[in-house]
């Protein structure tokens, strides 16, 4: 009885272990068989891979607008126009790009160690583009034809240079400031951008304003170009090598006053005055708040 009885207990307690293995089995095979195929998308990021498309589309659509923005907006309300297009689309394509719009953005990121390097390229070339398409939206409406003249590429003069590389360097810091804050909200930081680059602006204003007073004009002949000081040329700093290809430099005859004459030359303001001022620009900004945020968490 004892012997029949342990028999079956342990036959009933196999019974049990099997049903339980099947009833795992049968569970685990139900799920799989339910999961549904993931679809693939040109826009959809597969794995940690940096969205190529998405990211170049992006890039070229908000350097576009802020390239229309600079070129039609008056000189005196320039940085508050300029940098509040700059919130506004840091909010709308900043979650798929980072909202850069600017190569010198994407250098000083690079050299703090925020993006990759093979990124670089691919951001430079289509915020030139969007930068190219602004201009040719403009010339289409204004009925001007668009031609690159880089006549004045060459030139350098380190008062400008100097002037590119303070208003970048403003712009920069307060930009990495802005993103790096965790307390802030996704606006906040938009707005945080958008207010660096409204200061960079103001201050490289002031500093051109003031490189501009202290040159000599006593000898120039504003009939001459070659005479005439290229801090007057000049229109200002730019802070950005997109928009400074999409810029013109002055005329002798709209420094005597009146609208530049179809036989005049008009030069591109993108030359290594603003390529090296703003990428020299970026990097020390970007670094001197890393270098002021490294020097506050040892000491706290």
């Amino acid at each position: 009885m004892a012997t029949s009885k342990s028999g079956s207990t342990k036959k009933a307690t196999a019974n049990k272990s099997s049903s339980r293995a099947t009833a795992t089995k049968t569970k685990v095979t139900t799920v799989k068989a339910d999961a549904p195929a993931s679809r693939p998308s040109v826009f959809k990021k597969a794995s940690n891979e940096p969205n190529y498309p998405a990211i170049i589309v992006a890039e070229i659509i908000g350097t576009f607008v802020l390239t229309l923005v600079a070129l039609l907006t008056l000189q005196q309300v320039a940085a508050l126009y300029v940098g509040l297009t700059v919130a506004v689309l840091v909010l709308a394509v900043g979650a798929v790009s980072g909202a850069h719009l600017n190569p010198a953005v994407t250098f000083g990121l690079w050299a703090a160690r925020r993006l990759k390097t093979t990124l670089v390229p691919v951001y430079w070339i289509a915020q030139f583009v969007g930068a190219i398409l602004a201009v040719l939206v403009l010339g289409a409406f204004s009925g001007n034809g668009y031609a690159l003249n880089f006549g004045n590429f060459s030139a350098i003069n380190w008062g400008i240079l100097s002037v590119e590389v303070v208003g970048t360097a403003v712009f920069l810091f307060g930009l990495i400031a802005a993103i790096s804050n965790d307390k802030l909200s996704q606006v906040g930081k938009a707005f945080g951008v958008g207010l660096a680059l409204t200061v960079g602006i103001l201050v490289s204003g002031s500093v051109f304003s003031t490189l501009q007073s202290g040159v000599d004009t006593s000898n120039v002949d504003i009939s001459k170009t070659e005479t005439i000081p290229r801090e007057y040329l000049v229109k200002g700093a730019t802070l950005n090598p997109a928009v400074a290809l999409a810029t013109t430099e002055n005329t002798p005859s709209q420094l005597s006053g009146y609208g530049a004459t179809g036989e005049e030359e008009k030069f591109s303001r993108l030359g290594f005055e603003v390529i090296f001022g703003t990428l020299i620009g970026a990097a020390l900004g970007t670094n001197l708040y890393l270098l002021l945020a490294y020097v506050n968490r040892q000491q706290g």
